[in-house]
């Protein structure tokens, strides 16, 4: 986002996990011991290099849960969390100048498995549209386009290569044997595969090679 924007969209995303989650219970937290650590590590790697942590809850835990929702501003582009997978409540916030230059720092990184655009501006998005390589987009939410079972899902260049669901799935996980089968010309032993570039050459190749340039 635009670096003018960053502290209202911090307050709307405060306001949305605090409603999500009024009820603490219903927050869930790591899957284990490992994990915690990993998200940790994460936060104070990004903390370590300059980051800023804004916590999204008003009503934390107290100790109750192992790890609280947060975003992450002044993250320096080195942090391991802008370049690692998170799988975690961690939400690194990347201010810049415009949409190109949000599409230069898109394309600047390995090709992602998800993009996700919002905004109402049918230009815009055409433009990170066109201008950007993802395995898949979901506009205006996330995640959605995985569900759709007609719609391929997989990587592209880093984020893996292929992808499944429906006859996409189909299609990956099958193997198409190309066959090719020679004929002559017209029926005839003349020009038939090969053959014109196998030794000797004679009058005729030569004329070809004339009529080919």
């Amino acid at each position: 986002m635009e670096a003018g924007q960053q502290d209202e969209f911090i307050q709307e995303l405060q306001s949305a996990a605090q409603m999500q989650f009024s009820n603490p219970e219903e927050l869930t937290g790591p899957i284990d011991e490992k994990q915690l650590q990993y998200w940790q590590h994460l936060v104070d790697d990004a903390l370590d290099r300059g980051a800023k942590v804004i916590p999204l809850l008003n009503n934390p835990g107290a100790g109750a849960r192992p790890f609280e929702p947060l975003a992450l501003i002044n993250v320096p582009p080195e942090a391991r969390v802008l370049h690692e997978e998170i799988f975690g409540p961690i939400l690194p916030i990347v201010t810049i100048a415009n949409t190109a230059a949000a599409i230069a720092y898109v394309n600047s990184k390995p090709k992602p498995l998800a993009l996700y655009w919002f905004g109402k501006d049918k230009k815009n998005m055409k433009q990170v549209l066109n201008e950007t390589r993802s395995g898949g987009v979901t506009i205006n939410d996330t995640l959605l386009h995985i569900a759709i079972e007609h719609l391929p899902f997989g990587g592209v260049g880093a984020s893996g290569m292929g992808s499944y669901h429906g006859k996409a799935g189909f299609d990956t996980f099958s193997h198409q044997k190309s066959i090719f089968e020679v004929r002559g010309l017209f029926g005839l032993n003349l020009f038939n595969g090969t053959q014109i570039a196998r030794p000797p050459y004679g009058k005729k190749i030569a004329w070809l090679i004339r009529y080919l340039k």
